[in-house]
């Protein structure tokens, strides 16, 4: 049976820091210092469980504790980024996200089939790039195109310097092939009038 993930102490502390976060709203302005400050370091510590102490035995791919419990932490970092729009939060929402993606391909490709997963990981760093790209230029948001072009780096360093290495031929040029196609789409989505992106 699945857990709940308010039974999970690391998502306790992420629950704490909304409360945190919220409640300086409604007291003046000397004591949000305070709440600020311990919001933060709750969320900390939530955030530094949910990665480093957390164990979590999967058997199913997708539905399980871990999801649950990733899926809260987002839910928090969502909330501070519809209510405050800070930067670092969403580099956190995004950033859980794909952890949490990549460790269910991890998982799920365990049992020896090392060069699928190394694809699959590419494949999946490759879309979720591609994703962040197409947010940034809908919502004319500068910071999710950088954090998508950042992405899509270390997805390049890890198909050059690690795939070509590692994975199978077959695998090695549908990688090289689904690279080349995503970063002639971003390039030809820079160019085209019709995006224009906003000003920084």
């Amino acid at each position: 049976m699945l857990l709940l993930p308010f039974a999970n102490a690391g998502v306790y502390f992420t629950e704490v820091s909304v409360m945190m976060h919220d409640r300086p709203q409604r007291m003046r302005r000397s004591h949000r210092r305070v709440f600020d400050f311990l919001g933060l370091i709750a969320l900390a510590m939530g955030v530094f469980r949910l990665l480093f102490i957390d164990d979590y035995r999967i058997t199913t791919l997708l539905l399980n504790d871990r999801v649950l419990t990733y899926a809260m932490a987002m839910a928090v970092f969502a909330g501070i980024v519809y209510v405050t729009r800070n930067r670092f939060a969403i580099f956190m929402l995004n950033f859980l996200a794909l952890t949490e993606l990549t460790l269910e391909l991890r998982d799920h490709f365990r049992d020896g089939h090392g060069l699928a997963r190394d694809f699959s990981m590419s494949a999946l760093w490759m879309g979720y790039g591609a994703m962040l790209m197409i947010i940034g230029f809908r919502r004319r948001v500068p910071f999710l195109r950088c954090l998508a072009l950042a992405l899509l780096g270390v997805t390049i360093f890890k198909v050059f310097f690690y795939d070509m290495s590692e994975l199978q031929r077959v695998y090695r040029i549908v990688s090289f092939i689904g690279l080349g196609v995503l970063l002639l789409a971003i390039s030809f989505a820079y160019q085209r009038k019709w995006l224009r992106v906003a000003e920084d």
